[in-house]
């Protein structure tokens, strides 16, 4: 997780949990760095873009799943962005970052994504 302290107070309502076998640990990430290691990485969206950016690049160079709601989020390289579609919480999915990470995304999840052009993303 990278943004400011109240989005980070906020995620931590997922704590430590088990998921089926898996164990979910929210860890603060503040550099490129603190990247390696992670599987998902939530992008607050008051993040400063260039940080964000970094934060990106190095997501890019491993299998991480980016997540983040910041309005140019999957243009900048972000796999899934959430966005407000008739005053409902939708996501989007660059297929591009999905691929490059070796991320699979099911058919399923597809289905409920929005087109990056359909949710009023522009892609690069």
């Amino acid at each position: 997780m990278a943004g400011r302290d109240d989005f980070w107070e906020a995620m931590q309502v997922l704590g430590e949990r088990e998921v089926d076998t898996a164990r979910v640990v929210t860890r603060r990430v503040k550099t490129p760095e603190a990247v390696a290691g992670l599987h998902v990485l939530v992008v607050d969206p008051n993040h400063p873009p260039a940080a964000t950016d970094a934060l990106l690049a190095a997501a890019a160079e491993r299998p991480v799943l980016t997540v983040g709601r910041a309005g140019d989020f999957a243009e900048r390289g972000g796999a899934i962005q959430f966005v407000i579609v008739e005053d409902t919480l939708r996501f989007a999915v660059n297929l591009e970052s999905v691929e490059r990470a070796g991320i699979e995304v099911s058919s399923r999840l597809m289905r409920a994504a929005r087109p990056l052009e359909d949710a009023g993303v522009a892609r690069r």
